[in-house]
């Protein structure tokens, strides 16, 4: 891939990310949001041509293992301090 087809790329990953915010960002952020979007596109991406960003897919992976696990917050079940609808209606 050619340094302006990743340019492409990240133009109009980071219009979505911010569409009338600075358009500032460190690259992790810039990979989280291209995890967020599309997984499968970010692997590719990475094995095809950047593969030291193999950090980020590894820390993504688990974040998202944990987040299957515990919750949003970290805490299981969600956020600690509010009941689910299905807790609520048991009262």
């Amino acid at each position: 891939m050619r340094a302006s087809q990743i340019h492409r790329r990240l133009e109009k990953l980071t219009a979505k990310i911010r569409p009338s915010g600075r358009r500032e960002f460190t690259l992790e952020e810039l990979c989280r949001e291209y995890w967020r979007l599309d997984k499968r596109g970010f692997l590719a991406f990475m094995k095809r041509d950047c593969q030291g960003l193999g950090m980020f897919a590894a820390m993504f992976e688990r974040e998202d293992a944990e987040r299957a696990v515990h919750g949003p917050r970290g805490v299981p079940g969600g956020v600690k301090g509010f009941r689910t609808k299905k807790a609520a209606s048991r009262r």
